[in-house]
């Protein structure tokens, strides 16, 4: 379980895809920690109040408010 990177490292093992190939969207904080401890960029979806300061802490390469800002976000990383 999250955010332990084991089920991240299966699944780029699985796919056999180079990690600067791949970002990572959640919304959670074990999401981003998950992410972080596999090396993957991240980008996080605060869908609640209060989640924009918690994933910043938790060191998102990117929060988007909703999912219309994903495609944007995603291009820029």
């Amino acid at each position: 379980m999250k955010p332990d990177m084991w089920p991240l490292e299966t699944a780029l093992d699985a796919i056999k895809v180079e990690r600067a190939e791949v970002v990572f969207v959640g919304d959670s904080r074990t999401d981003v920690e998950a992410a972080k401890k596999s090396h993957l960029r991240c980008v996080a979806l605060a869908n609640k109040a209060g989640k924009r300061a918690m994933f910043e802490a938790a060191g998102a390469d990117a929060i988007v408010d909703d999912m219309d800002e994903l495609r944007e976000s995603l291009e820029a990383l």
